[in-house]
């Protein structure tokens, strides 16, 4: 075996372990700002650019794939699957980079044109890599995850607190409560303000959106040799769902989920007790997600809810101000000119 393909296969290694590794890292939010545009009372999340820990992971990701396929003797070939969203992803990339002759600061919109731009390589380095490699090491990485998510959403729910979660994970100077002045909350009908958990993510809607995502994945892949902790994540991962009290996600799941459960055709070696348990599960987890939602629907005259809808209210009417007037905003820039021309609007994700 010569020197090439040897480097081929390390190369190849290299990727797959990054992209195993990527759920831990995106559970990690510290970032190390490489540019910072001026503006007061807007985090630096809406304007800089960043780099984060899962940008490395990716970053490797893509390398190592790009060093296999320089010197891999034989080619593979991307499944056919995956156009669609390669395609998607370039032409975001695309309309990003138009952007940027036209863009209020041109620096925030080269840095979201190069990650969108690394995101076209990464898709197209997960649609070889998921091929060659086995997903079972993946699966149960992201099935650690989840779980001690879960473990961690429980314990912020049960103490009120994102302690330690957000100081370590996030750098935060201080954690939140749910007497905190910017803590996502919500009213509960006999306890009042309850914190929504955060997970080591900066925000329970993030912690949502990774949980619903994760048991998509869960979902529809099942192998036999981690069919233990699977079931586990599915629970762990339901469970800290709810705690986080995302809307969105919960919507994203229940709809998902109902999608899954029509589209799924019964094999033959499918026993009936499998499908009357799964039954039972849908409609525990439909009921439980329902009552979720009730406990923000059912309180949309609290201040807490009132100033959620407000704040999206007031951020989509900056922004139609914002396309009458015909400002250039350009990629990344569209909370930064909210403020520079309209006083805010702001961020909406409560």
């Amino acid at each position: 075996m010569t020197i090439r393909p040897r480097l081929a296969s390390a190369a190849a290694l290299v990727g797959w372990v990054s992209l195993c590794l990527l759920p831990v890292g995106l559970a990690v939010g510290r970032f190390w700002p490489i540019y910072v545009a001026r503006a007061n009372g807007i985090a630096y999340q809406y304007r800089s650019v960043a780099v984060y820990p899962a940008d490395v992971l990716v970053a490797l990701t893509c390398l190592g794939w790009l060093g296999w396929r320089l010197l891999a003797s034989e080619k593979p070939r991307l499944p056919r699957g995956n156009l669609p969203v390669i395609a998607a992803v370039a032409i975001l990339a695309l309309a990003a980079a138009v952007s940027v002759a036209t863009a209020y600061d041109r620096l925030l919109t080269l840095g979201v044109v190069l990650q969108l731009a690394l995101l076209v390589l990464f898709v197209l380095a997960c649609a070889e890599l998921l091929v060659q490699f086995p997903m079972r090491p993946l699966l149960a990485v992201l099935a650690v995850v989840v779980v001690s998510q879960a473990l961690l959403a429980i314990w912020q729910a049960a103490t009120q607190s994102t302690a330690p979660a957000e100081a370590v994970f996030n750098g935060w100077p201080r954690e939140a409560t749910s007497h905190s002045r910017d803590a996502a909350v919500v009213m509960m009908p006999i306890a009042g303000r309850w914190l929504r958990s955060y997970g080591s993510f900066a925000h329970p809607n993030i912690l949502g959106g990774f949980l619903a995502l994760s048991l998509a994945l869960f979902a529809v892949v099942d192998d036999p040799r981690i069919r233990r902790w699977r079931a586990m994540a599915l629970t762990a991962g339901f469970v800290a769902l709810l705690l986080t009290f995302s809307r969105t996600a919960g919507l994203a799941v229940l709809f998902g989920g109902a999608t899954w459960w029509l589209a799924r055709r019964a094999g033959p070696r499918l026993k009936g007790v499998a499908t009357r348990r799964a039954r039972v599960a849908v409609a525990a987890a439909v009921l439980l997600l329902g009552l979720g939602t009730l406990v923000r629907v059912g309180n949309l005259g609290a201040l807490v809810e009132r100033n959620s809808i407000e704040t999206r209210l007031s951020s989509y009417t900056v922004t139609w101000k914002l396309i009458g007037a015909g400002i250039a905003v350009g990629a990344g820039n569209h909370v930064l000119v909210e403020q520079r021309f309209f006083g805010g609007g702001g961020p909406a994700h409560d």
